[in-house]
């Protein structure tokens, strides 16, 4: 069903329709935005353990590590890499102590995304010892990424 507004303008009646909002809709809107505003906020306030910003210069030798290695592969233009960032944070402070978080910016080191065959954002990757062991492609949430976890702990 569709609701009609009237306007006047001039003296002249107009109709003018617009669809209804679904409120499921709007409400998912709404709960994206505010997790893009609570991940900016998070970013900037986030403490130990830092994430690691990985490069070209140190990828190797951070994943080369003894501790497993967990690698969010992420590009500043994508929503759901945003939306993952404050979840990865909660996990870095969770199991940093037997984990270690490293993000790569998959635009600014595009040698190292192809290498491992990351074709989509975000990905995260498992790694020990230099060897990539686990993986898992998309906003998987909380538990997506602890079930990787648990397994390399």
């Amino acid at each position: 069903m569709r609701e009609s507004l009237f306007q006047t303008f001039h003296g002249i009646s107009y109709v003018f329709e617009r669809p209804r909002l679904d409120l499921e809709c709007v409400l998912t809107r709404f709960k994206y935005q505010i997790q893009l505003i609570l991940n900016i906020m998070s970013s900037h306030t986030s403490s130990n353990p830092p994430l690691i910003e990985l490069s070209e210069k140190n990828f190797d030798e951070v994943v080369s590590s003894d501790k497993p290695v967990l690698v969010d592969f992420w590009a500043t233009w994508c929503g759901p890499c945003q939306f993952m960032l404050p979840i990865f944070d909660k996990l870095a402070k969770k199991y940093g102590d037997k984990v270690s978080f490293g993000r790569l910016n998959v635009d600014d080191n595009q040698g190292i995304a192809m290498r491992f065959d990351v074709y989509a954002i975000p990905t995260f990757i498992v790694f020990m010892n230099g060897k990539a062991v686990d993986k898992a492609v998309g906003a998987v949430g909380e538990r997506g990424l602890e079930g990787l976890l648990e397994k390399y702990q």
